[in-house]
């Protein structure tokens, strides 16, 4: 559960959500300064102190824009990158957060995805889309979901065979991938592009 915080704290959060939503990454401390008016970037961190211990966000060491905003403040959180090609590490730090409060209404056990890769792209799914997740076990036939091969994930059409899980690109390039050991962990609901004037 959150804490109360001071006016001050939330002039900080306020300008940090904003930032956030303009330019899709954190403000530094410099940045954070200016926007709020505090000279001093001892006070900022302050702030940011307590923001993160009244569960707000959450600050990553080393890191110049290492502000995240938690789920409960901004929306779902984006936990790296799958594969919409060769299987790749499955990723669980939290790269962000994006506030979809009007596109899904209940948001619990969702998470976000940043999708690398081609092979499902005659689904409409492209590299650099953010795929949104329903985390699940189990998935009927024809669903696009999320799965774990030997802790590898991928994004794949899913069918449930006698040789076990089929996995199936919506690429012509890629070949389906059958295994007894795929592990599903969510079902795609859903996918955000950013506009880049590229043609699709």
């Amino acid at each position: 559960m959150m804490k109360n915080i001071s006016k001050s704290q939330s002039k900080v959060l306020n300008c940090i959500t904003d930032w956030v939503k303009a330019h899709d990454y954190p403000p530094t401390l410099r940045e954070l300064s200016k926007l709020t008016g505090f000279k001093s970037t001892w006070t900022i961190r302050y702030h940011l102190n307590n923001l993160q211990e009244a569960g707000y966000i959450k600050l990553k060491k080393g890191f110049s824009r290492g502000i995240i905003l938690m789920k409960n403040v901004f929306g779902i959180p984006v936990l790296g990158s799958i594969s919409a090609g060769k299987p790749v590490d499955a990723i669980e730090n939290i790269d962000g957060q994006i506030d979809l409060s009007n596109m899904f209404k209940d948001q619990k056990d969702m998470f976000a995805l940043k999708v690398k890769g081609d092979s499902m792209q005659d689904a409409g799914i492209f590299e650099g889309d953010i795929a949104f997740v329903k985390k699940q076990l189990t998935a009927q036939d024809g669903e696009i979901v999320v799965a774990l091969l030997d802790s590898e994930a991928v994004v794949k059409k899913y069918y449930l065979t006698k040789s076990g899980i089929k996995l199936v690109p919506a690429n012509q390039k890629y070949q389906p991938i059958i295994s007894k050991n795929a592990q599903i962990i969510g079902k795609v609901v859903g996918i955000i592009r950013k506009y880049s004037g590229r043609n699709i």
